[in-house]
């Protein structure tokens, strides 16, 4: 059991090491660390606003032209 998790983990990251062109598993290792360091950044910063949209989004809802009827079941 504990092989086939071995061999699966294997292939896996064989696999990974293929689609980043890496010689080997600890530049594998690296790369994911590196991504990891570059999420943790970037889920640090605040977020800025959009600048390709200057339309302020209104934050109340308006259903006046929603059409209910369509939500009724007709077999």
């Amino acid at each position: 059991m504990r092989l086939c998790k071995q061999q699966k983990a294997l292939k896996t990251c064989s696999a990974e090491m293929l689609r980043r062109s890496l010689k080997s598993l600890d530049e594998l290792e690296a790369a994911k660390e590196r991504k990891r360091a570059a999420f943790a950044e970037t889920a640090r910063l605040p977020m800025s606003p959009s600048t390709t949209n200057s339309r302020v989004p209104d934050l109340e809802l308006d259903f006046s032209t929603f059409n209910y009827a369509a939500l009724l079941l007709s077999y």
